[in-house]
């Protein structure tokens, strides 16, 4: 947004930051999920809640948001993955004129600098735009993938593209030469020198102003260094806070669920479904897989990739939180006919026992009880990890202020699990029992490929393998893939559950926009890449908004 406003040289753009810019200690893809928790973190904690997490300490999942310039591009796992086209034509079926597949295209190829040399349907991507995309690191496990997956009718695809809706891929990053390439670095540091465009940075939003006659938002308010501002908007305010930021200033700000801004003693100016209709993706990662390839797990105790990784920028470092293939595809119990997939699955070399139990165990939670039952025993063996994804939960959370204090953290209510015909449960099974028709294909049997049989501790008690065992390890360790959306909702005039309309305009109140992957009603895959899409939309709606896009 910073870059492609202050394009128009006589408006004058500011952009705020709690957190810093960024350094390249957050450089490496191999060790994303290390960074948790750290100085670019939010470190947000999600509430417990019943027959969910069992299997993670104090029953709790974190929730690591990008607090810096970039925000979450700083932490994430860099996966590059747009959706299904099937995802935006469902956006525009839903009223949302305007975001079809169609209309948001243009914009995923304007913002893509794509260096790619995996499958590429290259009629639908860019060489030249500024967010660079290529591949990564592959090793053995690939090859098999691939070869499996053409066994059991999941091709090798362009995920990327609306070729072929279901099928596996090496995966698609935004890295620049194997190291992690952020919004920042691809959109504000090359034109931070532009005179109309201010970036603060350690500048903590505490509300947007409102003028509760008018309805109509004129500027915020920002504490830096023991000091409060305060600054006024000739045109616009925007909020590109994220799924749990954004509605959090928001409802400070008087825009929320009447009744909860009274509970916490604000006053309401525009009653909406601020923070409702939270969605996120979850992940399994105890579908664990024995093999017999000739490769070294990679294990950070040695090191022996680092030379590699520094001196040009390859070998099995640039992998994504070790990612190094992904696919999409409908499971049998979809409910739906669109081409859509309801689960993805990340193929990862290696288990999360692979670091010793260094990082991943604590990044995940998992309790020492688990991870002596069903991961301390693979630790040195060779395996690979094949992490169903679910992609159109049924359950939805939401996000509640604490208190009306600004610096105090909102309380995240995630719902997991918890849909009335427990179909979100059904579709992670029925992902489990694709993922095993692709073990039992010839690439992986002739490589004596078998399901790693330790059981997760407190699902001793089910017969292994059975619908029962799954659901059990599933509501025991199933953790966020840090994907939450929807919190601040767009839909048509008539929709009740929406936030802002299809410009992003807040319902009833002028002169403020949410811009940020809470607008999202539903989604079938990773956020980064539709978070920049949405911001580039944005950006020609707001300049044709005031009459200035050329």
């Amino acid at each position: 947004m910073g870059n492609r406003l202050s394009e128009i040289s006589d408006w004058k753009i500011l952009v705020l930051e709690a957190g810093q810019p960024e350094t390249a200690f957050v450089d490496i893809p191999l060790l994303a999920m290390g960074f948790q928790g750290g100085i670019y973190d939010w470190a947000y904690l999600m509430e417990e809640q019943p027959n969910v997490a069992f299997g993670l300490k104090d029953r709790r999942m974190d929730l690591p948001r990008g607090k810096g310039l970039g925000g979450s591009s700083l932490l994430n796992f860099m996966i590059y993955a747009r959706g299904s086209a099937g995802d935006f034509d469902k956006w525009a079926e839903m009223g949302n004129e305007g975001w079809s597949f169609a209309d948001v295209l243009p914009y995923y190829m304007k913002s893509e600098g794509a260096n790619l040399t995996s499958k590429i349907e290259w009629q639908y991507h860019n060489r030249d735009g500024p967010l660079t995309v290529e591949n990564t690191y592959q090793s053995l496990l690939v090859d098999a993938i691939l070869s499996g997956g053409e066994e059991i009718g999941l091709p090798y695809i362009d995920y990327n593209a609306p070729v072929e809706p279901f099928g596996f891929s090496p995966v698609q990053s935004t890295t620049q030469n194997g190291r992690r390439f952020s919004t920042a670095r691809a959109y504000l540091a090359p034109v931070a020198h532009r005179p109309n465009l201010d970036i603060i940075t350690d500048a903590f939003v505490t509300n947007v102003m409102i003028d509760p006659v008018e309805k109509r938002a004129y500027g915020v308010q920002y504490q830096k260094a023991g000091n409060t501002y305060t600054v006024y908007a000739r045109k616009e305010v925007i909020l590109s806070a994220g799924s749990i930021n954004s509605p959090q200033l928001l409802m400070l700000s008087g825009i929320g669920p009447k009744k909860h801004l009274a509970e916490v003693g604000i006053p309401c100016i525009k009653d909406l479904p601020v923070g409702q209709h939270l969605i996120d993706h979850l992940a399994f990662y105890g579908l664990n897989f024995l093999i017999y390839f000739d490769w070294d797990q990679v294990d950070i105790r040695y090191a022996l990739s680092i030379p590699e990784f520094v001196k040009f920028s390859k070998g099995p470092f640039t992998t994504l939180g070790g990612v190094e293939a992904v696919g999409f595809f409908k499971t049998e119990v979809a409910k739906y006919k669109e081409n859509i997939p309801d689960v993805e699955v990340q193929f990862m070399r290696g288990s999360i026992g692979s670091d010793h139990g260094v990082w991943m165990k604590r990044a995940l939670r998992i309790s020492d009880e688990v991870y002596k039952s069903a991961i301390e025993p693979i630790e040195n063996l060779p395996c690979w990890c094949a992490a169903p994804v679910l992609l159109l939960p049924k359950s939805e959370g939401e996000v509640k202020l604490l208190s009306a204090d600004p610096f105090d953290h909102p309380r995240i209510i995630p719902k997991y699990y918890t849909d009335e015909y427990n179909e979100d449960i059904k579709t992670m099974v029925a992902g489990i029992r694709v993922l095993e028709r692709l073990v039992n294909t010839t690439a992986f049997r002739t490589n004596g490929a078998k399901i790693s049989e330790y059981p997760i501790a407190g699902c001793e008690h089910f017969k292994f393998d059975s619908f029962e065992y799954w659901e059990c390890a599933l509501r025991a360790i199933s953790h966020t893939l840090y994907h939450p959306m929807g919190t601040c909702r767009m839909g048509p005039p008539h929709d009740p559950s929406a936030v802002v309309n299809n410009q992003l305009q807040v319902n009833g109140i002028a002169g403020l926009r949410v811009v940020d992957v809470s607008i999202i009603p539903m989604f079938s895959a990773h956020t980064n890449a539709p978070a920049v899409m949405i911001a580039e939309k944005a950006s020609d709606m707001i300049k044709r908004f005031h009459g200035r896009l050329n």
